[in-house]
């Protein structure tokens, strides 16, 4: 009876570390110049959660690689700042295939320019100082064609 329990054991350890595990790879460029992206948070969900059940970073060739998935449908999602969010969903690991490639994906930049900026400042008409006060008659618009008198007085 007890080696009936000790190989049912055996067996039953040998089958679980026999599940077999699936991986998703990918590689990261950018649009456009295609130059690679080597840093990114790249996230794979299960269903509708918003817990990730993997989570990794692209080599500095732009290569990433979640392994120890299991069997399901998935939903991934990259980001990186400056960069639009990139999400795929439905991708499902079925028994058929080891290595699920989603081959190369190209992040698009945010359409973000200023064509031009324009500082407006104004200084002040006039200063306090502990032992004066200084006006500054060229900031002054009623002092046009005036004297220094009538600067004082308005």
């Amino acid at each position: 009876m007890c080696c009936f329990y000790s190989f049912l054991c055996i067996v039953l350890s040998l089958s679980a570390t026999n599940v077999p595990t699936f991986s998703i790879k990918g590689k990261l460029v950018e649009a456009g110049s295609r130059m690679v992206i080597d840093y990114a948070d790249v996230m794979l969900f299960n269903g509708n959660s918003d817990q990730p059940v993997a989570h990794t970073f692209p080599d500095s060739e732009g290569n990433f690689s979640l392994s120890g998935i299991q069997p399901g449908k998935y939903n991934m999602l990259v980001k990186l700042i400056g960069f639009d969010i990139y999400t795929q969903a439905d991708i499902t690991i079925d028994n058929r295939q080891q290595i699920f490639d989603l081959g190369i994906i190209e992040m698009k930049p945010l359409e973000m320019g200023l064509a031009e900026v324009e500082v407006v400042a104004q200084k002040k008409q006039i200063i306090y100082k502990l032992d004066k006060k200084i006006i500054d008659a060229g900031a002054n618009l009623m002092a046009g064609g005036g004297r220094a008198v009538d600067i004082q007085e308005n």
